[in-house]
């Protein structure tokens, strides 16, 4: 019984003691904590900004889609201008009909599924 008795008291210093170096440490920080909330408030504010309605959320999101848009359709345009561009174009093409001839050569069904290959 006294033994027990014993380690209750000694589970109840334990948890004083978490408590109190707890409470010890929030003084500590107190000073961190002041000088680095102005930052955290703007921040804060900032992001509230940024997302306070859909229609800002919406324009941003739009903004990056044309901004993405047009990097392709750069790229698209300068891979358009390679030497050979159209020696690797038929290549291609000829290639997926090869495929879809050696799927499709014991049925009736004359153009291929693959999108774009007769064009």
């Amino acid at each position: 019984m006294q033994k027990h008795l014993l380690s209750l008291l000694m589970k109840r210093e334990a948890i004083l003691l978490i408590h109190f170096t707890v409470f010890e440490h929030q003084e500590e920080d107190l000073p961190k904590k002041k000088e680095a909330e102005p930052v955290l408030v703007r921040l804060q504010r900032v992001s509230d900004a940024r997302h306070l309605d859909d229609f800002s959320l919406i324009k941003t999101l739009r903004a990056r889609m044309r901004s993405q848009k047009k990097r392709v359709a750069e790229e698209e345009a300068s891979a358009a201008h390679v030497k050979f561009s159209s020696k690797f174009d038929k290549n291609r093409k000829d290639k997926r009909a090869l495929i879809c001839a050696s799927f499709f050569m014991g049925h009736l069904i004359l153009p291929c599924p693959i999108r774009n290959v007769w064009s």
